[in-house]
């Protein structure tokens, strides 16, 4: 970390580890099983529980609920569609996945780890 001031940018050197799994499955057997294991976030039950301002036992409940294996799908794209106008072959999904209860657990400490765990 390299710090002058108060007012200066700061720089953290992050290292990520990458996993590569191999599977047996089709691209699209395995997909849909990843999304079966990994729900997509229940939108308008949360919106409603942000109208409500609910508690955050309320929100640990609803989570619970959402993400059985404790994880959650916040957003996905096709990345495919996009790569196959460059004449790539390959399928390809990109997903942001978490659970904001754990990233909670992180936040309180240090907001800037929402760029590690994340949540909406």
């Amino acid at each position: 970390m390299s710090v002058s001031d108060s007012h200066s940018i700061q720089t953290f050197p992050h290292e990520v580890v990458r996993l590569t799994i191999p599977v047996t499955a089709t691209f699209s057997e395995f997909q849909a099983d990843y999304e079966r294991a990994v729900p997509a976030l229940e939108v308008d039950r949360y919106e409603q529980l942000k109208k409500e301002q609910a508690s955050w036992d309320v929100v640990r409940q609803a989570t619970e609920e959402n993400a059985p294996h404790s994880f959650i799908r916040y957003w996905d794209t096709d990345v495919y569609s996009l790569m196959k106008l460059a004449a790539e072959s390959r399928p390809c999904v990109e997903y942001l996945m978490g659970n904001h209860v754990y990233a909670q657990r992180m936040f309180q400490y240090d907001p800037s780890v929402m760029l590690y765990a994340r949540s909406r």
